[in-house]
């Protein structure tokens, strides 16, 4: 965005500009405005010594391990054959562990049926297989031109590959604030805790009390001591997991609704903030217009799924195909074996109606883009 137009360069618009946020538990917003505090200093950089060894079994979290996926070499078939075997592997174990079919004693003691048990049992088993050594022969190999050593350089230099964006954050979003002041930020929002003038939480499930005013009270310590902004001319209308009162009918309590001039405090909590702050504040330095952000978000809702766009209601994409094919194959096998029925999973059938999150969205659009000038005080139709 900030390639194509510059702050000096506004885009101008008339008519009020209508932003539309849908999504999962990202865009509802866990982001703590406290963490801010690391966008003020140097990334850290771990030793050295610790983050390049090599663990046990696979993580791809860690650093040696990343190198399944950033692997540069001529054995990138090889090392996509192992990921294979490892899942397959994964797989054969799993369905002895809760198959109904005879544990042989040569198999070692059987787990528990827990995720703290089956797990490290599934990476034993994958280590006597000998899939790890050769994952690691290959990462380790000369002809690996990008190993974990590499990697550790990289991170270590992450600071000055992205010097332009941290500047345009800093400069957009923390102007001149210095980790010194998340201090007296902490203690300004104590105070104001203490004094009955601010409350961040509520009851779990339960409707946030005036939660426009706390919102505002907190935002204002952020701007005041973070140089935190508040938007001038951006306005958000949300509805999901925010903080916020109930929305009226059935299910309210799962539609909990804010709105208001955009500030931190639209995200999961007053306190936190998701995509919306970051977006809407951008958009106004480069756009001169009124805007309205219209969120929608729920946490624990799969694209797939709950958002799965209208046009594919019972429509099976060829990578949904292969997938249920492969799996309706490899559980017959397991099934013939175990000696018991399977029933193949069908293809998807049409439900005839929206799903779960574009059920509540859309509702919520129509009535936006039905009366604009309820939500946006500089909508002129």
């Amino acid at each position: 965005m900030s390639v194509l137009v510059s702050e000096t360069n506004l885009i101008k618009k008339e008519k009020l500009q209508i932003v539309f946020c849908f999504g999962q538990s990202n865009m509802v917003g866990p982001g703590d405005v406290a963490t801010a505090w690391y966008a003020t200093r140097p990334s850290y950089v771990p030793p050295k010594e610790i983050v390049t060894k090599a663990p046990r079994y696979l993580n791809s979290d860690t650093l040696y391990w990343g190198g399944v996926r950033n692997y540069s070499g001529p054995k990138r078939a090889e090392l996509d054959a192992l990921i294979q075997e490892r899942t397959a592997s994964r797989r054969k174990w799993r369905g002895r562990i809760r198959g109904g079919g005879e544990w042989k004693p040569e198999w070692g003691t059987k787990p528990a049926l827990n995720r703290g048990a089956i797990y490290p049992f599934l990476d034993e088993k994958a280590e006597e297989e000998g899939i790890y050594k050769r994952m690691a022969e290959i990462l380790d190999s000369d002809e690996n031109t990008f190993k974990v050593a590499d990697a550790y350089a990289e991170m270590a230099d992450r600071d000055n590959a992205i010097a332009d964006e941290l500047k345009r954050l800093r400069d957009t979003f923390l102007n001149g604030t210095t980790p010194e002041d998340f201090g007296a930020f902490g203690a300004a929002v104590q105070e104001a805790m203490k004094a009955g003038e601010l409350r961040l939480t509520t009851g779990r499930g339960a409707p946030f009390p005036d939660a426009e005013k706390n919102r505002a009270v907190y935002a204002k310590l952020a701007e005041e001591h973070l140089n935190m902004p508040i938007a001038k001319r951006t306005y958000i209308k949300a509805i999901g997991h925010n903080a916020g009162p109930f929305s009226e009918g059935e299910n309210g309590g799962n539609r909990k609704t804010a709105e208001g001039l955009l500030k931190i405090g639209y995200g999961s909590g007053i306190n936190k903030i998701g995509p919306e702050y970051s977006l809407g504040i951008r958009l106004e330095k480069l756009v001169d217009a009124p805007i309205l952000l219209v969120k929608c978000s729920w946490g624990n809702t799969a694209l797939a799924a709950a958002w799965r766009t209208p046009s594919l209601d019972g429509v099976e994409t060829p990578t949904e195909k292969r997938v249920r094919e492969e799996w309706n194959a490899t559980e017959a096998v397991k099934a013939k074996a175990e000696g018991r029925e399977f029933t193949p999973r069908p293809a998807p059938e049409p439900i005839g109606r929206l799903n779960y999150a574009w059920g509540m969205t859309m509702p919520e659009v129509e009535k936006v883009l039905a009366d604009p000038g309820k939500y946006h005080p500089e909508y002129d139709p």
